[in-house]
């Protein structure tokens, strides 16, 4: 369970937010041509979305509080530890010591390719340009991220890149807009919000530059759909209970925006065209009351004491619909 999965199923969320607050109007620039078709849309999207933030990382080095966080390198770094981990409980059984081993070998090439990539990746930090040699790797890192996100599928060997897809994820590398990015004072990549991201299971966003929290979309459509104005929102309410990264002084999010990567087109609004002030808050405390009270009660009893001490303090402060909760069945009482 995480946030977008949350937001996938429950349509009571968007509706809430749509109902409550202005839905932005969104006016879509004229392409000057036609998008490219890549032969492996998934991996390429993956891709994008790795190079771009790769890209301001470099552009704003005295400014990035949170390097970048690759979920590539967290998935192998969890499978090795857990082929080791059954392999040492296998008690000679070979069926699943053979299993392992399988599983083993294709693990070793995945962390192959994070080696590499980490390498690369370093070279282009300090030269700023990106080789065919790391946009190869970047697209490896990609099917990585699939095997995590879909665990029913097992990983056994590298699809050979396109070259075609090769070509213009380089093509579009040079063509990234250092302006559009830079941060004044502060770049977070892929941040979390603490006990927001815990109690869903699970939520970091792509990007937050100063005050403005960004997602990157990597698809063809060009617009702003329901779910996209959503799942800012929830980013943004997460940010406010939870804070970035576990900065809670960091909880203000003054701007949201979503980057267009294959139609080079960065979008932002200012919170406060969406409603005021007292909307924003009664939205946000609808939110995280409902987040709780329908997906997260029995994990409150599991939270440190500070982080605990922090959802408590918000349900006594700001109960709409939550009037007690009991330590000892963990069982929020509602009506």
């Amino acid at each position: 369970m995480s946030l977008v999965t949350i937001l996938r199923s429950d349509k009571e969320i968007g509706n809430k937010f749509t109902k409550e607050l202005n839905r932005p109007y969104f006016k879509k620039p004229v392409l000057e041509e036609e998008l490219y078709k890549p032969d492996h849309p998934v991996l390429y999207g993956i891709a994008t979305d790795y190079l771009l933030r790769m890209f301001i990382e470099r552009i704003n080095k005295d400014k990035t509080i949170d390097k970048i966080y690759w979920i590539a390198e967290e998935h192998t770094r969890n499978l090795l530890k857990d082929s080791r981990r059954i392999k040492r409980g296998a008690n000679k059984n070979e069926y699943i010591l053979t299993s392992v081993e399988q599983g083993e070998r294709t693990v070793k090439k995945m962390q192959k390719v994070v080696n590499e990539t980490k390498k690369n990746y370093k070279q282009y930090l300090q030269k700023g340009i990106f080789t065919t040699t790391l946009i190869k790797n970047v697209h490896n890192l990609a099917e990585i991220d699939i095997d995590y996100r879909t665990p029913a599928f097992t990983l056994i060997d590298f699809i050979k890149p396109s070259k075609n897809d090769i070509n213009h994820l380089k093509e579009m590398c040079e063509q990234f807009d250092e302006n559009l990015f830079k941060a004044k004072r502060s770049c977070h990549l892929n941040p979390k919000f603490g006990v927001g991201s815990y109690l869903c299971g699970g939520a970091d966003a792509d990007i937050i530059i100063d005050d403005t929290l960004i997602d990157i979309k990597t698809t063809k459509k060009y617009g702003f759909e329901k779910a996209w104005f959503t799942q800012l929102l929830g980013y943004t309410f997460l940010a406010k209970l939870g804070g970035v990264n576990g900065n809670l002084r960091k909880r203000k999010i003054k701007n949201i925006g979503i980057y267009f990567a294959r139609q080079k087109f960065l979008w932002t609004i200012p919170l406060s065209k969406l409603g005021n002030e007292a909307k924003l808050e009664r939205s946000f405390k609808w939110f995280v009351n409902h987040l709780v009270r329908e997906y997260a009660p029995h994990k409150i009893e599991k939270l440190n004491k500070k982080d605990k001490a922090t959802v408590m303090k918000f349900l006594t402060k700001n109960t709409v619909k939550i009037a007690a909760y009991n330590a000892r069945t963990r069982i929020f009482f509602s009506f």
